[in-house]
């Protein structure tokens, strides 16, 4: 259910209070949407706010003496609404009174409703699930979360802008945090210490780029359901370890169930992909001269078909491309020192020219990391996936088996298979703290891979492997 809270901006407290029962309604699977005091970030506000009144379910209107006056801005729009059709209006604007409020805080016009609010003695969990229960005829239920992250560098400070679901809940301008030039050779030093640079790095990181309220927010939201945070950085800031962000309690956000990260760049602009015809084709690229290895790694994929192919020129690359479209190209261990991320993003360049761009690019084995992704979906790729610096093989088997086990089981999209990869495997207790390696770098928005609807295209050439029979040439 979608609400919208309308209130008057009269003091600190009683903003606070409605902040924190916007929070509790998130928390408890409600898409509430509330405009804060704060940066306006060049929207206009009376068209926002009149949008979010039309497209709520409920609109919550939250007594109190400035509001009795009408010194709330939507409130004569809700008037307006509430008077052309009194029986649906009654249904959809609600009054309701905090702790402390009166309901004679609520405007006389009002009337016909004013009988209808409901009152809340304390603002706590318990009070707000019976609130919801009201609202929505069920119990509460997880809900979806929208977070963006947006950092750019200047000079010596870094700036950054957090909102959730289209709110601004921080924004500031700090100084640069020093160790994030080349940061991921810490997992050169023995482990004790990698892992007490990460926890340094993951707690300077979420004071960094949180305020301490939105910091508290976050922590309150994250594993109470779907929490997507897409990080918007400009190029200085492209490659931070975002994936190791501490939460106040000391939870690595990337890590808690729930959770998907995507970060994308500030040059790259894309429309977002939509899901292509099924099974998932995925193209398994190793180097020319290594032996094909045993499919047994890419057992138990449903819906699934992988074909295996060992490459040594960019050519052989493309001539597979050219008989299937793939939603999924996995470049394995060194599989581009044969032709090169260059000729790769040439290739994938020809392919977007061809209308065939390529939904996912798997850097599995790569140490180029972000810089070679973006590299990618400059030339054409839509998301791509990279490690930031080089892995175990025993980490990145681990990984990438949970990663097409989630992002197959359900046609999930791309960062919501990587955030259960990295839930499943978790900070654990390895000899090198790897968890934060893996990242999706997107030129879009993220949406599964395959279309559920549209009739199947199976692969036609090369060796392919289904989940469900085996076919050879």
């Amino acid at each position: 259910m979608r609400v919208f809270l309308s209130y008057a901006q009269e003091s600190a407290g009683h903003v606070a209070a409605v902040r924190q029962l916007w929070e509790l309604l998130r928390r408890l699977g409600v898409d509430a949407r509330v405009a804060l005091p704060g940066p306006t970030d060049g929207r206009d506000w009376a068209l926002w706010t009149q949008h979010e009144i039309r497209s709520a379910d409920v609109v919550l209107v939250i007594a109190s003496p400035a509001y009795a006056s009408r010194a709330a801005a939507e409130a004569s729009f809700i008037r307006e609404l509430l008077y052309r059709n009194l029986p649906a209006g009654k249904s959809k604007f609600r009054p309701l009174v905090l702790p402390g409020r009166s309901v004679t805080e609520l405007p006389d016009w009002f009337g016909p409703t004013i009988a209808q609010h409901t009152r809340l003695r304390v603002l706590d969990s318990a009070a707000v699930a019976s609130l919801v229960s009201d609202l929505t005829g069920a119990p509460p239920a997880p809900g979806h979360h929208e977070v963006s992250l947006r950092v750019s560098v200047s000079g010596d400070d870094v700036y950054s802008r957090v909102e959730l679901a289209g709110t601004v809940i921080s924004e500031r301008v700090v100084p640069l945090p020093w160790g994030f030039d080349d940061f991921w050779q810490t997992l050169t030093l023995p482990a004790e210490q990698a892992t007490a640079k990460q926890i340094s790095a993951g707690r300077r990181l979420g004071r960094c780029l949180f305020d301490e309220d939105s910091l508290t927010t976050i922590k309150g939201l994250a594993g109470t359901g779907v929490l997507d945070v897409v990080v918007e950085c400009d190029d200085d800031a492209i490659d931070w370890p975002f994936e190791l962000i501490r939460l106040p309690d000391d939870r690595v956000l990337a890590t808690i169930p729930g959770v998907r990260m995507t970060r994308r760049s500030h040059g790259v602009r894309a429309p977002v992909m939509s899901p292509t015809p099924g099974p998932l084709k995925i193209l398994v690229v190793v180097p020319g001269d290594v032996p094909v290895r045993s499919p047994d790694q890419w057992a138990g994929l449903v819906r699934t078909q992988v074909r295996l192919l060992a490459a040594t020129t960019v050519t052989e690359l493309a001539q597979a491309l050219a008989i299937d479209a793939y939603h999924v190209l996995h470049l394995a261990d060194s599989a581009t020192d044969g032709f090169g991320l260059a000729d790769l993003a040439g290739l994938v360049r020809v392919q977007r020219a061809a209308g065939r761009t390529l939904p996912l690019v798997v850097l599995a084995g790569a140490t180029a990391g972000v810089p070679a992704a973006l590299g990618l979906l400059r030339a054409g790729a839509d998301r791509v996936v990279t490690l930031q610096a080089p892995a175990s093989p025993a980490y990145t088997v681990g990984l990438y088996t949970a990663f097409y086990r989630h992002l197959t089981a359900h046609n999930a999209p791309v960062a919501a298979a990587l955030g259960a990869s990295r839930a499943q495997l978790g900070t654990g207790a390895a000899a090198v703290p790897e968890f934060g390696l893996a990242t999706l770098v997107a030129a879009a928005g993220d949406r599964p891979l395959c279309d559920p609807i549209a009739p199947p295209v199976p692969l036609l050439g090369g060796l392919a492997l289904a989940a469900v029979a085996t076919r050879s040439e």
